[in-house]
């Protein structure tokens, strides 16, 4: 069992690590390892970047979305797909998703036809500009992103 004494100690460590920021970090890499640090540094930095750029859903996963429908977690890599923009169109009061989506990649991958009117409510910004349509493990919509207007 912990005391509180090390429960207020553990918290302000934690909350001493909050207050530095990446470009800290940095500077303590580079202070104590050099140079090559920083090509470590960079090659962690840009690696994150992939994420968003080439459509891989760990963004929603790691950005805790959750459900307007239920409040349940949206997933993410086996969980939710890509929609083509050409299946997808504006409707009153929504948007309607008509094609087929492949959740998961290799072997373990389920394709699926849509064919579903997605209620503005339920609509999330998309961060990568891209049609999303994350599932439930009946098939049923759980989540929906869309990128916004200006995209």
């Amino acid at each position: 069992m912990t005391s509180d004494a090390e429960r207020e100690l553990a918290q302000r460590q934690i909350a001493v690590l909050e207050h530095y920021t990446p470009l800290y970090w940095l500077w303590w890499l580079l202070s104590r390892c050099g140079p090559p640090a920083l090509l470590i540094y960079i090659a962690l930095c840009v690696s994150g970047w992939a994420h968003d750029q080439w459509g891989n859903p760990n963004w929603i996963a790691g950005g805790h979305f959750t459900s307007p429908i239920d409040g349940s977690h949206c997933c993410g890599t086996a969980d939710c797909a890509v929609i083509d923009r050409d299946d997808v169109r504006e409707v009153a009061g929504g948007l309607h998703v008509r094609g087929v989506v492949t959740y998961g990649h290799g072997a373990g991958a389920v394709v699926q036809a849509i064919d579903e009117t997605v209620p503005q409510a339920e609509v999330q910004p998309s961060r990568d500009g891209l049609y999303w349509r994350c599932k439930r493990p009946d098939g049923s919509r759980r989540c929906f992103f869309a990128p916004p207007p200006s995209m």
